[in-house]
Order: structure tokens, then sequence, then C-alpha cells
């Protein structure tokens, strides 16, 4: 058999063999992650958080609060009455949230108490329909816990810190595809371009653009 079919079907092989490994791997995944929303829910969550994570947590409160001042409207709980209160420590042991947006809209909805009945119906209502509904309640815990937290960054700042970036289309992505392709089989049947290659890499080189197009084509230059 010619080397470069050998080489093909080692690469397929390898590939398909990853491709079962990442599939195996994110069933267990998914195994544990289920097991601990089970075993957690009821539980007091009681967990320890950094200055960053706080700093997080917070923003989203820090920006409500803003508003209300500006419009003089004191909807919200003060730090006073929250520092004695605890209310660090009771935030703690309720945030069983698994996202960053519901850590931080949680703070925020403890720092400001409900005012409306119909409000307080509507979400006496949802909680009542969780706790009754089990399968309905592990569906949506599953799937928050799929988007994660942040940890160190606030999704409003985020969120804030993007809307002036500019969108990237897919063409580089896809070029790097072809590249990695192309070089693969170009090691296996043409390696006589490895000439135009090394050409064409130095040239993405030069204008410092597409670093995955550029590791690419280094690769197999090095290959």
């Amino acid at each position: 058999m010619d080397i470069g079919i050998k080489i093909i079907i080692a690469v397929v092989v390898i590939l398909v063999l990853i491709g079962i490994k990442m599939v195996c791997d994110e069933k267990a995944r998914r195994k544990r992650m289920r097991e601990f929303l089970i075993n957690s829910w009821g539980k007091s969550a009681d967990r320890n958080y950094s200055e960053e994570q706080w700093n997080a947590i917070v923003s989203y409160y820090k920006v409500l609060e803003k508003k209300a001042e500006e419009s003089q409207k004191h909807e919200f709980v003060d730090d006073i009455t929250w520092n004695d209160l605890d209310m660090d420590k009771v935030y703690q042991v309720w945030n069983h949230t698994r996202t960053s947006i519901g850590e931080e809209y949680l703070y925020a909805a403890l720092r400001h108490p409900i005012a409306s009945d119909a409000e307080m119906e509507e979400r006496e209502r949802v909680i009542t329909y969780l706790l009754e509904n089990t399968q309905e309640r592990m569906y949506l815990q599953e799937a928050l816990a799929e988007i994660g937290k942040l940890e160190r960054m606030s999704v409003y700042d985020h969120l804030e810190l993007i809307q002036d970036m500019k969108p990237i289309g897919a063409l580089p992505h896809i070029l790097a595809g072809v590249c990695l392709v192309g070089a693969l089989i170009g090691c296996a049947f043409a390696p006589e371009l490895r000439s135009w290659v090394e050409i064409l890499y130095r040239i993405i080189r030069l204008r410092q653009r597409w670093t995955v197009i550029y590791g690419c084509l280094r690769l197999y230059c090095i290959w």
C-alpha cells in the first residue's frame, strides 16, 4: 500500500478515535452534572467568593442603583440595612444559580424588594411550578448550567465592552480549515508543493493576520 494512503488512513482513524473519546467524555460530563444538580437541590449553597467575583456579582445592581438615584427613586435596600442583616451571607446560602446573569439578577433582586402584589403572585406561581415539576426544572437547570459563568467579569460589563467590537466573518475560519486539509493531503501526495506553501506562509506572517491559518501553514512547512 502506498505510504500516502497509509498516512490518510492513520489520520482518519485518529480523528475517529478522538471523536469517540469526545462523545464519551461529553456523556460522562452531562451525567455528573445531572447528579450534582439532583444532589444539591434544596441544600444550602454557602460558597465563598473572591473579591473579583463579588465585584462582578454586584455590578448589575450598581447600574440599577445609579439609575434609581438619577431618577430620585430610592427603591433599594441601603448598605447599612443590608450589612446589619448580614445579607451577603444570605445570598451565599441562596445562590444556586448556574449562570453569571442569574447571579447578578439574584443579588439585584435581593436588594430590591417586591412591592407589587401582582409581581409577588407571579413569582410565587413560577416557584410553585418548578417545585412540582421536577423534569421541567431539571431540563431548565441543565440548559442554564451549559451557559455557565464568567466568574471574574460581569455579564453587563462584558456586553458593554463588545458593543463597539466589529463582527468577524467566517472566511478566516473556512480558509483555516482548507489550509489544514490541504497541508495534510500535500504531505502525503505532493511534497514538492512545500516551497509554495512556505511562500504563502511568509506572506501571511508579514501581514500578521489570521493566526490559525498561519499556524497550519507553519505546521505543514515543518512537517
